[in-house]
């Protein structure tokens, strides 16, 4: 695996893999991520990553059987996920607009997360100094 060192003024490493020197617009399959976010790591597999010069847009799959009808019934768990992700990926692509969704392939039903509802913190368990998230 190939490690990135994003310039930023918080330390920063994404790990691309293979997808090193990838251009614009590709769009990454399980891509991961780090960043240091308020003091904390936040780590994570996002299963589908599209970097564009206008936006970042990230898609993660949830398989479970029990599906929520609306944004605002995505379960706590699901939306602090994502949206450490978006802050994560707000550090690594600063001034990017983050766009996050959550698909739920039992149904199938693609729910918009929104960023701006973010928590200062995103510590759930464990170490409040790493957040790790696995899909």
């Amino acid at each position: 695996q190939n490690t990135w060192i994003v310039p930023s003024q918080q330390l920063v490493i994404v790990r691309m893999g293979h997808q090193r020197g990838a251009p614009i617009g590709t769009k990454l399959l399980n891509q991961s991520l780090s960043a240091i976010v308020g003091g904390q790591v936040i780590a994570g597999t996002v299963d589908r990553l599209l970097v564009t010069n206008e936006a970042v847009r990230v898609v993660d799959f949830k398989t479970g059987r029990q599906v929520p009808r609306s944004e605002k019934a995505i379960p706590p768990s699901h939306r602090r996920q994502m949206q450490a992700y978006g802050q994560a990926l707000q550090v690594i692509f600063p001034g990017r607009p983050i766009e996050l969704a959550l698909l739920y392939t039992e149904a199938p039903l693609l729910l918009p997360v929104p960023l701006e509802d973010a928590p200062t913190s995103t510590h759930m368990s464990g170490n409040p100094n790493q957040e790790s998230f696995a899909t």
